[in-house]
């Protein structure tokens, strides 16, 4: 597979939180990359009391790089909402597939009701029933239902008995709030799968696998906030990311039918991740959807890995993504006579 190149410069805009340090850092990467390729980059750091303004940041199109300090995603969904009412052309972003990213539970529904393999779950509000789990085999696993980049996941999360299922459910409850997500636990190789794409045009990129090794031997093979953000943890350095996995073809093929029927049943648009773990049987499971990935150039970015092991650049990999967004949105690449359009109104102002 060869990356998207767009012959004509457009302008971008590209929107981000400063609070993070690594935030600032993928939109500098983000920008670098794009500017390399002669594009013109207008970036923009957003807040809870400025968004408003950023709907208004000139750009053909729009990279919404809006992280939130609660990791809810409420900002950046908000702000990806007005900008799609204003008929704004974003990378990745489609407010409903938005509704599933940001909720696991409608994720999980969704893709039950597709036939689409996720493990069994059961969802628990703060004060409902925690009684009748029959339905579910242990070992469990105790997630909160409205998190991401794992937060609320540790070693704890995972669970061989009612006892210890309402203890993590009640300090989820206690330090996350809103309900909790409780599923068979799937003991098996774990896989980052980036998909890019639209339409008929899906296509899964290298398989990225989390190598648990070490202490996970006397542990949970799960990959845990700390083993995702904790540089000083033992998860975080027995946990290594390896890129391409190496499986059957058997395997592949069933994992890329079910990558593609989860990324059209969820709506997706341009570029996710999903996050995908094989039984004993090699059987795969969807477990995570992340709509807005990483997508910087860093070890912690899955999708970059997946890239960069088709031999693509960086600038590569991130002018691809625009291009899939911009021909998603305006029905072609930018051509010529385009760009002569957008000059004209631009003396005309």
């Amino acid at each position: 597979m060869t990356p998207l190149r767009i012959e004509y410069p457009i302008s971008i805009a590209l929107l981000y939180t400063s609070f993070d340090p690594d935030t600032v850092h993928v939109a500098l990467q983000m920008n670098q990359a794009l500017t390399s390729r002669g594009h013109k980059v207008r970036t923009f750091d957003v807040t809870h009391k400025n968004w408003r303004k950023a709907l208004r940041v000139p750009g053909d199109i729009v990279i919404n790089w809006i992280e939130d300090e609660q990791t809810d995603w409420k900002l950046w969904a908000k702000v990806g909402t007005h900008l799609q009412m204003l008929h704004r052309a974003q990378v990745g972003f489609n407010p409903k597939a938005t509704q599933y990213s940001l909720s696991k539970v409608r994720m999980k529904r969704r893709l039950e009701s597709m036939g689409i393999a996720t493990p069994k779950f059961r969802v628990i509000r703060k004060h409902g029933n925690m009684a009748n789990f029959r339905t579910l085999e242990y070992p469990l696993i105790v997630k909160p239902a409205f998190q991401h980049a794992s937060a609320g996941i540790s070693q704890n999360s995972v669970v061989i008995d009612h006892k210890e299922m309402v203890e993590q459910s009640q300090y989820l409850f206690k330090n996350f709030g809103g309900e909790v997500l409780v599923e068979e636990y799937t003991e098996g190789r774990e896989l980052h799968i980036t998909v890019i794409g639209n339409g008929r045009f899906v296509i899964p990129l290298p398989y990225s696998e989390i190598n648990f090794q070490g202490e996970f031997e006397d542990n949970w093979n799960v990959f845990t906030f700390d083993a995702k953000w904790n540089t000083t943890s033992w998860e975080y350095w027995d946990s290594p990311i390896v890129c391409p996995s190496l499986l059957s073809r058997k395997q592949n093929k069933a994992i890329d039918e079910l990558v593609k029927k989860a990324f059209r049943a969820l709506n997706c648009v341009d570029v996710v991740r999903f996050d995908v773990r094989l039984d004993d049987k090699s059987k795969p499971y969807i477990i995570d959807l992340n709509i807005n990935p990483h997508l910087g150039n860093d070890v912690e970015s899955e999708c970059w890995r997946s890239a960069n092991a088709l031999g693509w650049t960086y600038a590569d990999f991130i002018e691809t993504l625009v291009a899939i967004a911009y021909k998603r949105h305006f029905k072609r690449l930018p051509d010529r006579l385009r760009e002569r359009q957008f000059m004209l109104a631009g003396f005309v102002k």
